[in-house]
């Protein structure tokens, strides 16, 4: 099986490997990483921006395509603005969350290159990367999701290493890394979303549960939910998500729903979608994000689609993508964010 159909592959099963879709806990682990990364792209990464383009465009949505090694941009859902960054000989390497800091500068994890990127714009300018194989300091091990907070700085989901990293910038300041592997407090296992809420609490997504801490510490760990289909329950959630209220939005991969609860008690518990590829519908969303308005963005794997709804009724249902590599098509997209 060459790459490119073990990606397939990982968009359309439960328990996949790639892009956080993996799952330590029914035996499946990423794929043992390169024993050596680059600390700059093997090649010069391709761009369908138009060079004249301000670095910063808001309002504009950002998916990353692990399938097609690239993060892609829109700006709506008759996809206008749609542009690209890297590409299968670009150096990227299965990249596969993506957030913004206030500046607009773009990161990345390069997830099989243990590493995270940051650039300025979508045609790469200012490429930065930090990190490279191992466990130690400056190190990853399929580093899996990443969010910057009020400060930018930045904070990863180290997965392979069972820890989260907060990092002061791209040269590694200050680094401080929380976590070992198991389950137990201090703990985590099968590392996928990071989210910061406004108040910089980390929320962190570990097995079939949300973790909330208040600092890189651990002071006043919290969890929710357990294993299953049930409310108060998740079965390999994904990406997680805070709205302007601090309501907590989890992507429920294999439940094929998308949850929302109040608070860590799981107050206001409501669920939205069901199995399938029509309206309402999910094949393993794995990416949710919010934008000002609260209206609710979901990277519907399975169905190689972003989905936009305005609220957990699924109102007004818009949708954008096909399986493929051009323009308005995605091959296992994974994240999203939207500034």
């Amino acid at each position: 099986m060459n790459r490119k159909e073990f990606l397939k592959w990982s968009a359309i099963a439960p328990l996949a490997v790639l892009a956080g879709c993996h799952s330590e806990q029914n035996g499946l682990n990423a794929p043992t990483a390169p024993s050596s990364t680059p600390t700059t792209t093997n090649a010069a990464p391709t761009s369908t921006q138009n060079p004249a383009e301000v670095a910063s465009v808001k309002d504009a949505i950002y998916v990353a395509d692990p399938g097609n090694d690239c993060i892609v941009r829109f700006q709506d859902f008759n996809g206008n603005g749609w542009t690209t960054f890297g590409g299968h000989v670009s150096g990227f390497l299965g990249p596969t969350a993506v957030a913004l800091d206030s500046s607009g500068r773009i990161y990345l994890t390069d997830s099989f290159n243990d590493r995270i990127v940051r650039m300025d714009d979508m045609n790469g300018k200012n490429l930065t990367a930090f990190g490279s194989t191992g466990n130690g300091n400056n190190q990853f091990h399929y580093p899996v999701s990443i969010a910057i907070d009020a400060k930018n700085r930045i904070y990863v989901a180290d997965d392979q290493n069972n820890r989260i990293v907060r990092i002061d910038d791209m040269n590694g300041t200050n680094w401080v890394a929380y976590g070992t592997n198991g389950v137990e407090e201090g703990q985590f296992q099968s590392l996928k979303g990071i989210a910061l809420d406004s108040k910089g609490r980390i929320y962190i997504m570990s097995r079939d549960r949300i973790i909330r801490i208040d600092d890189m510490n651990g002071t006043h760990w919290t969890t929710y939910g357990t294993s299953g289909t049930t409310k108060g329950t998740f079965s390999n959630p994904e990406q997680i998500a805070l709205d302007s209220h601090d309501r907590i939005y989890v992507c429920d991969l294999s439940n094929n729903r998308i949850v929302r609860i109040n608070d860590m008690t799981g107050n206001g518990w409501v669920a939205f979608g069901t199995a399938g590829s029509g309206t309402h519908q999910f094949n393993f969303p794995c990416g949710v994000a919010l934008d000002p308005q609260n209206r609710i963005y979901i990277v519907d794997r399975g169905n190689y689609r972003v989905v936009r709804v305005d609220d957990m009724n699924g109102t007004n249902w818009v949708t954008l993508g096909s399986q493929g590599t051009g323009q308005g098509k995605f091959y296992n997209p994974s994240y999203i964010a939207y500034r």
